[in-house]
């Protein structure tokens, strides 16, 4: 990724010399091509990368050590030969050779050692299609007027008007780049915008679109500084303090269930002196916030995951929809939508696979929800044929289970390794104050033996320190994708990329395993804008 958004901007810095050229130059031709606009608000993206030198991000990038064990030249080379960067530097070559330009790879390293913003949205998918790139350079103005002469009888640039900005206006350009992709560029004075669509400004009409038009004001304002700029303000990030810094919002990683923990805002990676460091945005006035301390869900799961996360969950986001399932009466939606408090607690083993996770939620003491409630809620959410199962009985006072065959197209491998359908027994628990759920029964026995103190828990394995909010083992979760790959390309149905697995992908999987467990700690101080440090610590073997 980071590659991917060194390549972008090599790209949308080359494009603006060609297109931006052209403000100096009368008689363009209109653009009218055909604009979709998105639904993605200008001035809050979902993913923001800081920098103070885009040239120097992906040799810090590869300062992590794990991404020094999983990157290698292929992936790198598969941005680098990006479509949009291809074609690009196509163009440049082109009106370089044709007007005698003599651009070379200096150039290249000019536009690039610069601080810069790219903003990212997600599409109608949920991917991060979308992107913008700001950055200003002092002898960016002369530069484009020396160029203009040579980019103004190039047939890919088009006027796309302007936007009243106090005494002085903002140029919109267009670049097209091939029949189906075209950048749009707004420029003042020395500042530079590059958006991947121009329906982030434009609306069907190709005329900015008012909200647009202030985001833009704002980023290219004589006045701005990169703490002022609307990206980083709908952030709360502050000044940039170190060299690179990356930040995403819960919308690019909820996948969806945002609404479900609002207390967690963003999370950030910065690096500087050498290294990354992991941030956190909590607000503190979002309902489950004052939950991430919780702890209690440490002590159901057993020892040994390949990876836990804990989320400060609001409850009573589920009130709608349990109100919507049809086999749940008024009462025990009710029931479940205010039965339960703390966060919840989501751990992979390796046996279980990826699929199969294990998820421990705490049942509020003051108002838990009856069997019954329970029992209907397993019927709507698991689907599948109801199991009648007594060995909840032998596995201790105050424990019901309930478990529902479903068919699944991986439910297991023959012996030459090919998946199988077969049955799940999904299954739901009960035991105390903890609510269990997973695909895998073995995983939700396992922890009803560490509640009845059969088993040693994850929770006395680790010392007490600060609110833990995810535990990674690399060795575990290594197993595990070692697992999910070669299950998922079984030699006898992919004679090429298994081949090609083996020998690039497994061997990567593999060295990355090597790395020692590792602790995300929420340090108790935060900074004036509600960031909080996640402290990732070493575990013993």
């Amino acid at each position: 990724m980071t590659r991917a958004m060194r390549w972008i901007a090599v790209a949308t810095a080359l494009g603006a010399v060609v297109a931006l050229a052209g403000a100096w130059h009368t008689g363009w031709a209109q653009y009218a091509g055909v604009t979709v606009p998105t639904s993605a608000n200008l001035g809050r993206p979902d993913a923001l990368l800081l920098t103070r030198s885009v040239a120097t991000l992906p040799r810090d990038a590869l300062k992590l050590p794990l991404a020094r064990e999983l990157l290698t030249e292929d992936f790198l080379f598969y941005y680098q030969s990006h479509p949009d960067v291809l074609g690009i530097e196509g163009a440049m070559r082109r009106i370089s050779f044709e007007r005698s330009l003599g651009w070379s790879d200096e150039l290249v390293r000019w536009l690039l050692d610069r601080p810069a913003q790219i903003a990212l949205w997600r599409d109608d998918k949920g991917a991060l299609r979308h992107w913008a790139l700001a950055t200003e350079r002092k002898d960016l103005g002369r530069l484009f007027e020396a160029l203009a002469v040579g980019a103004a009888a190039d047939g890919q640039v088009f006027s796309a008007g302007t936007i009243a900005a106090g005494d002085g206006a903002i140029a919109l350009h267009t670049l097209a780049l091939r029949t189906n992709r075209t950048l749009l560029l707004a420029s003042q004075g020395d500042r530079v915008v590059v958006f991947s669509d121009p329906g982030l400004v434009l609306d069907a009409q190709r005329v900015p679109r008012g909200e647009s038009a202030d985001v833009l004001r704002r980023l290219l304002a004589d006045a701005a500084t990169p703490s002022s700029t609307p990206w980083q303000q709908s952030f709360r990030a502050g000044d940039l303090g170190s060299a690179h810094s990356l930040l995403l919002r819960a919308s690019a990683l909820g996948f969806g269930y945002e609404r479900f923990f609002p207390a967690l805002v963003a999370t950030r990676f910065d690096f500087g002196d050498g290294a990354w460091r992991s941030q956190v945005l909590v607000d503190h006035s979002a309902p489950g916030a004052a939950l991430v301390a919780d702890r209690r869900s440490w002590e159901a799961v057993p020892i040994r995951p390949a990876a836990c996360a804990q989320l400060p969950i609001h409850w009573g986001a589920a009130d709608a929809t349990l109100r919507a399932a049809k086999s749940l009466d008024t009462s025990q939606a009710e029931a479940l939508a205010g039965g339960f408090d703390g966060p919840v607690l989501v751990c992979w083993y390796a046996k279980s696979g990826l699929l199969a996770p294990l998820f421990v939620a705490s049942v509020d003491a003051n108002r838990p929800p009856g069997d019954a409630a329970i029992a209907a809620l397993a019927d709507w959410a698991l689907l599948g044929e109801p199991l009648i199962n007594d060995e909840a009985a032998r596995a201790g006072p105050g424990v019901r289970r309930w478990q529902h065959a479903i068919e699944v197209p991986f439910a297991s491998a023959n012996q030459q390794k090919r998946p199988m359908a077969g049955e799940r027994k999904v299954t739901v628990a009960r035991s105390g104050r903890y609510l269990l759920f997973s695909p895998d029964p073995g995983r939700v026995d396992a922890a009803l033996e560490v509640l009845a103190r059969r088993r040693p828990s994850l929770a006395a394995a680790l010392p007490e320190t600060d609110p833990l909010l995810a535990l990674v083992t690399p060795s575990a979760l290594s197993a595990m994708a070692r697992d999910e790959i070669t299950r998922m390309l079984p030699v006898g149905d992919e004679p090429v990329l298994r081949p090609v697995a083996e020998r690039t992908l497994l061997p990567r999987v593999a060295a990355a395993g090597r790395h020692p467990a590792h602790r995300a700690v929420l340090l108790p101080a935060a900074d004036g804008n509600g960031w909080r440090s996640l402290d990732w610590q070493a575990l013993p073997d």
